[in-house]
């Protein structure tokens, strides 16, 4: 074999994989901007998939002491709304997460308030974050539920951001039930005064 059949079969051997490589790097925002459109991502551990985030949390919840969702009975206030947004899953499942959130985070601020730890002005200004409130709420005495408001917190972020575009109706249900079983927590741990 010459020196110029040896070249020849280099670069004919590099040719595809040079032009995968030109492809990729010319197409790359616009394969970025694709993926939170994917329905479903999986590369070993990871996965951008809505259904299996939840049934995942569902699973982590059931084994924190968090009250089922059958005593919401209870809970006279509570259970309209409950009512109202497993009818919103059916017809629009991102604005039912987004609803039974504003509510948790809600439950979270009167129950800081409830406890004692502000007042209503300092729940009203712009320095109270719930996150920082869920933290004092939870951190010292129930970190399991800490853990599944943060969980909540991140899979809303997620539909909230796009990462997560879609939603099944059963699995949105599941986000809204978790959020309201954490409310009843919140309404069993911090009553009204």
């Amino acid at each position: 074999m010459d020196f110029l059949t040896f070249i020849t079969k280099i670069v004919d051997s590099l040719a595809w994989p040079t032009a995968l490589i030109i492809i990729s790097l010319s197409l790359r925002e616009g394969i970025i901007k694709l993926i939170p459109k994917l329905r479903q991502l999986k590369y070993k551990d990871l996965s951008l998939n809505f259904d299996i985030e939840i049934q995942e949390l569902k699973e982590q919840v059931d084994k924190t002491e968090l009250p089922s969702i059958e005593t919401i009975s209870v809970h006279t206030k509570l259970e309209p709304s409950k009512n109202l947004l497993f009818k919103l899953c059916e017809t629009y499942p991102r604005a039912a997460i987004f609803e039974s959130w504003v509510l948790l985070e809600a439950k979270i601020g009167n129950a800081l308030q409830n406890s004692n730890l502000i007042t209503n002005g300092e729940k009203l200004s712009s320095s109270y974050s719930t996150i920082k409130g869920s933290e004092v709420l939870f951190a010292k005495n129930y970190p399991s539920q800490l853990n599944s408001f943060n969980s909540l917190k991140q899979l809303r972020n997620k539909v909230a951001h796009g990462e997560l575009t879609d939603i099944k109706i059963m699995s949105a249900k599941y986000f809204v039930e978790l959020a309201f079983r954490l409310m009843l927590f919140i309404e069993d741990t911090w009553p009204n005064n």
